[in-house]
């Protein structure tokens, strides 16, 4: 009896794809030993359309492991594989869902409820300090943070990397050792840092962005990139108005302390009606 290799390799897909699709199933929490057992313990989990897959998928499986000459010819192999890549998709959507809706309605650990009491007790305070003269500065330095947070890392890594200058700087006009040392350490250390922070990204610059130099000027448009200009500037300018009135106070001019209290009381206002309430640092979108 002569064993046709070609039949061999589609029997073994067909069967591979069939226990990613159990995989798959008992990630969603299926109970049983079969495709079969399986789909029906997550029934009430599964369109008719997916189920009507699995039921096709469970004849061509068994077909294929337990009848001679049982599996598919190549030209159904095609549609075969298609079909269960579709139907791989299908299950791992649900999947996702299942998670997040379990860690959406999961009760959380007693750290992490006083944590969010605290959270929006913050906000609350912060609500109300925007609408109140001379109180509004600490309103503005949450809305600064804001447009800053999604590039903090960027600009923590390329003010690193330009601090290593000035060591530089002086080790070559006082001929210290210890300034190149500190100097090329405090670089290095930023640049690996830059790399990590890139090549996180997907997808992944080219090369040439991970060298000396073009590093930190891809850093530092990576960090422009992410800024929510619009909240920065609204917290930099309440709060550059904010102190300068306080500066016209030393100097008795009690109009211009009256006009800059003024415009960043009104700043403050608009910026709460604009954004509804305080706005968190994840609120700014990450692009």
């Amino acid at each position: 009896m002569t064993v046709d290799p070609s039949e061999i390799e589609r029997t073994g897909r067909i069967i591979y794809c069939a226990r990613e699709v159990e995989a798959a199933l008992r990630r969603l929490g299926a109970t049983g030993t079969g495709l079969g057992e399986l789909s029906s313990s997550v029934r009430k989990l599964l369109p008719e359309s997916m189920m009507r897959d699995i039921h096709h998928l469970t004849a061509i499986r068994n077909q294929a492991a337990h009848e001679a000459g049982g599996a598919a010819s190549p030209p159904d192999m095609i549609s075969f594989e298609a079909m269960c890549g579709h139907l791989l998709r299908g299950l791992n959507d649900l999947g996702q869902a299942q998670r997040k809706h379990l860690e959406r309605h999961s009760p959380k650990p007693p750290e992490q409820e006083e944590l969010e009491a605290w959270t929006r007790e913050f906000r609350s305070r912060m609500r109300i300090a925007a609408c109140i003269p001379m109180l509004n500065w600490p309103f503005f330095t949450v809305l600064i943070f804001s447009g800053l947070w999604h590039s903090l890392k960027y600009w923590c890594a390329l003010i690193l990397q330009l601090l290593a200058l000035p060591l530089f700087y002086g080790g070559q006009r006082y001929e210290e050792p210890i300034y190149w040392a500190a100097g090329a350490g405090l670089a290095l250390g930023a640049w690996v840092w830059g790399i990590l922070l890139l090549t996180a990204q997907k997808p992944r610059p080219a090369w040439w962005n991970c060298l000396p130099v073009v590093n930190g000027f891809r850093l530092a448009f990576e960090a422009l990139r992410r800024m929510s200009w619009s909240r920065w500037l609204v917290g930099l300018i309440g709060l550059a108005l904010d102190i300068w009135a306080v500066v016209e106070v030393f100097r008795f001019s009690w109009r211009n302390f009256a006009v800059g209290m003024g415009i960043a009381y009104v700043i403050g206002l608009a910026a709460v009606v604009i954004w509804g309430r305080i706005p968190k640092p994840e609120d700014a979108p990450e692009k």
